[in-house]
């Protein structure tokens, strides 16, 4: 119990059997309830997953108590009392019994909204250029590679590059600096 509450994470424990379901304080207050406010029961869990993830994650609880691995691991969006979905990380065991019969799972529900974020950010600024937000050399040969196997796959589907310059550009940022430049660029873009 101590445990339990001097964590951050969220912990839950799902009798399968009894098909109650312990939730922590801190997994409810996770999605802005008090432990009193969520129903011990499975569907108070699944009926708050992001549809675009239910199926994802029930395949992966399905799997893990049919197959009898030792963990699972699932990341998925889950929604808080504002509306709002925040994304989750649970990670479990199944506890069995002599003749390998799932009796319980039992585990942690960690918030990893923020590292998503930093993550998204991350994957954006990799493919983007910093100042006009457009798709960078890397996205667009990444791009044009699927346009060419789509192609190949189906000459019907064609394609065309544009391709776009701006003459005297280097004039512009001489005479005019390049924080001008800089802005033209974005307005062009």
């Amino acid at each position: 119990e101590l445990a339990f509450q001097g964590s951050t994470d969220g912990i839950w424990d799902w009798n399968l059997s009894r098909g109650i379901v312990y939730y922590s304080p801190g997994w409810a207050e996770m999605i802005g309830y008090k432990s009193d406010e969520i129903a011990p029961i499975p569907a108070s869990w699944f009926n708050r997953i992001h549809p675009a993830d239910l199926r994802r994650f029930s395949a992966t609880i399905d799997t893990h108590i049919n197959s009898k691995g030792d963990n699972f691991q699932c990341e998925y969006r889950l929604r808080e009392r504002s509306g709002e979905y925040k994304w989750m990380m649970s990670r479990g065991r199944c506890i069995r019994d002599k003749s390998g019969q799932a009796l319980r799972l039992i585990g942690v529900q960690t918030d990893i909204t923020e590292l998503k974020s930093i993550q998204e950010e991350l994957t954006h600024s990799a493919f983007h250029d910093t100042l006009t937000g457009l798709a960078n050399r890397a996205l667009f040969m990444e791009h044009l590679k699927q346009a060419f196997v789509r192609y190949k796959r189906n000459p019907a589907q064609k394609f065309s590059v544009l391709f776009m310059d701006i003459d005297r550009f280097k004039k512009i940022n001489d005479t005019y600096g390049h924080g001008f430049g800089d802005l033209l660029l974005k307005d062009l873009s």
